[in-house]
């Protein structure tokens, strides 16, 4: 993949930089809602602009959950991976694609489908877990984003800064 590819493909991630105010609507196997969950996801560039940092903190039935995932482009250039990491210590590696509004994440027994709308301030998806060999519903996940949360793009490299560059000089 080439060096401009690349900077495209992490480019593209842009439309996830930001603060969004999540709502989680668990769902049982034949789609019916359960529980309804509040979380905040934050999506951040990391120094460099070659990994994206996604932060979550939850609710989820009266319990505080966090999680963290860093998303990258692919090796092969196909897409992206991801490696998630939550509270109770497990680890998920899950390969993404962005297509259009169409995001995509599918790891080994779970997997999403989502659309962000036009103006990229909303997605909304639904979690699938794998059960034996069948796929089951899990939940069904609505982000809005913050309008003040604009992205810290660094995916381009004429972009990149250094984020300490950012605050503003005191004077002397």
């Amino acid at each position: 993949m080439t060096e401009n590819a690349t900077d495209q493909a992490r480019d593209r991630l842009d439309i996830l930089a930001g603060v969004w105010d999540t709502t989680i609507t668990m769902l049982d196997p034949e789609g019916n809602e359960g529980a309804v969950s509040k979380a905040v996801d934050r999506y951040d560039w990391m120094q460099g602009g070659f990994f994206l940092r996604h932060d979550v903190d939850a609710e989820m039935e009266g319990q505080l959950l966090q999680s963290m995932e860093i998303i990258a482009v692919a090796r092969d250039g196909e897409g992206y991976e991801t490696r998630s990491y939550d509270p109770d210590g497990t680890i998920n590696d899950f390969s993404a694609r962005l297509d259009g509004r169409q995001w995509r994440i599918v790891g080994a027994v779970q997997r999403f489908a989502g659309v962000f709308s036009a103006d990229g301030m909303e997605l909304s998806g639904e979690w699938e877990q794998k059960d034996g060999e069948t796929w089951r519903r899990l939940m069904r996940v609505d982000l809005k984003k913050r309008p003040d949360t604009a992205p810290r793009s660094l995916g381009n490299p004429a972009r990149r800064h250094n984020i300490a560059t950012d605050i503003e000089p005191k004077s002397s």
